[in-house]
């Protein structure tokens, strides 16, 4: 009953069972059932095949065909036996984790920044990106001990020593740190690392790892013509004053203190409109 409720029949429509069930078979899996069923039939031997079948309204749905063969007294094939189990949600959550498993190989082998997973200090996987970042050809570091890509062991074991405690409280960990390329070059890095499982004892973690390296230069060369300029500006005995608009920090030269009377103590909560004759305050606010 179980069988002909999946089917959508009721009993008493059905006069030929064997061909109610060749019908009720996907026409694309057809053949690779019957092949199936041969198959147990010639080697006395049980079969458990998936395929898709087809009620009597047309809609599809999945199937788990399990069968064996019953002997006679004589040892001869006699009947074929057998169930049939709808394993349509099963499947079609089968389906979504492939679909999300190949998005997820997708954007880990595609990414623009280095991914890896590491067992401990070991390397167990890393996508191409990761390994290029470093100067070895792709899949051809897995199983290396991660401290290779570090300047040296010291600075290693000091990122691992910062890094651990967060990991085991679950948290994800962020630094930025000096790193060292296969041929002995030194790079900045930004990394981003997390324990898959913090309860589970194989720390397994992912970490990744984009290079920052002309980024630093850029706030270094910014940092040194910054320091250059007040340096300069120092020298002359023309006041002068830089003022962040965003965050509206203030800094003045030391002719500029010198002009006003003012002293650093003088800077905390500075407001320079109030160093303007009222008169020109209107005229400069507005230009």
């Amino acid at each position: 009953d179980e069988i002909y409720r999946m089917l959508g029949l009721e009993p008493e429509q059905v006069t030929d069972h064997f061909k109610a069930y060749l019908d009720s078979i996907h026409p694309e899996d057809r053949s690779k059932v019957l092949a199936a069923v041969q198959q147990s039939t010639e080697n006395i031997e049980p079969y458990n095949i998936r395929h898709r079948s087809l009620r009597a309204d047309g809609s599809e749905f999945m199937v788990l065909e399990q069968g064996e063969v019953v002997l006679d007294d004589a040892g001869n094939p006699a009947h074929l036996i057998g169930t049939a189990q709808d394993v349509t949600e099963q499947w079609i959550a089968e389906q979504e984790l492939d679909r999300l498993h190949t998005e997820q190989e997708l954007i880990f082998d595609n990414s623009a920044i280095g991914v890896a997973f590491l067992k401990g200090r070991a390397i167990v996987r890393s996508n191409a990106f990761y390994d290029e970042l470093f100067g070895y050809t792709p899949g051809t570091i897995v199983g290396m001990d991660n401290v290779l890509f570090f300047p040296d062991e010291a600075s290693a074991q000091e990122a691992w020593e910062e890094a651990a405690p967060i990991l085991k409280r679950g948290e994800i960990s962020n630094a930025t740190r000096l790193m060292r390329r296969q041929n002995g070059d030194l790079f900045w890095s930004r990394i981003t690392g997390k324990l898959v499982d913090p309860d589970d004892d194989e720390d397994l973690s992912i970490w990744l790892l984009e290079d920052i390296s002309d980024r630093k230069q850029a706030e270094e060369a910014l940092r040194l013509s910054e320091d250059r300029y007040k340096l300069a500006i120092s020298g002359v005995r023309d006041g002068a004053w830089d003022i962040d608009l965003v965050t509206g920090e203030v800094w003045l030269s030391p002719a500029w203190k010198e002009l006003t009377g003012l002293d650093d103590e003088d800077l905390s909560g500075y407001d320079w409109r109030r160093k303007i004759h009222p008169d020109d305050l209107p005229a400069l606010e507005k230009s």
